[in-house]
């Protein structure tokens, strides 16, 4: 229900109070070109696909994976967006070559340096 109150929220609440809107998709994205006439951001750490095959049952996983596989790049046509990894742009591409505007990496705000590396466990 998050992506019809979302869409309420935006339309009775909040359009006209922002400059960007950042839709993040989350296996599947809020749609916002739908109804949104300010600049967008399409926000996408990683693509679905898989985990939908492989945890979602029939026909959820057809569902889910037509609306970010199909849908998602028919909607966002030309739009910008930003992941956080090569990888997660390379599976983005895999969606449709040139389907996006433009495909921007930009890496989580961490220093790596500050955490302890240590042995991966069995657990």
């Amino acid at each position: 229900m998050v992506y019809f109150w979302a869409f309420l929220y935006y339309v009775f609440r909040f359009r006209g109070l922002y400059d960007l809107i950042i839709d993040s998709e989350n296996g599947i994205p809020f749609f916002t070109p739908l109804y949104v006439g300010k600049p967008k951001l399409l926000l996408i750490h990683h693509i679905h696909q898989e985990v939908f095959r492989n945890h979602l049952s029939f026909p959820l996983a057809i569902i889910a994976s037509l609306l970010e596989g199909k849908l998602m790049p028919f909607i966002y046509k030309n739009q910008k967006v930003i992941t956080v990894s090569n990888s997660s742009k390379e599976e983005i591409l895999k969606l449709g070559q040139n389907i996006f505007s433009s495909i921007e990496i930009i890496n989580p705000g961490i220093h790596p340096q500050n955490f302890l590396s240590l042995k991966k466990t069995n657990y």
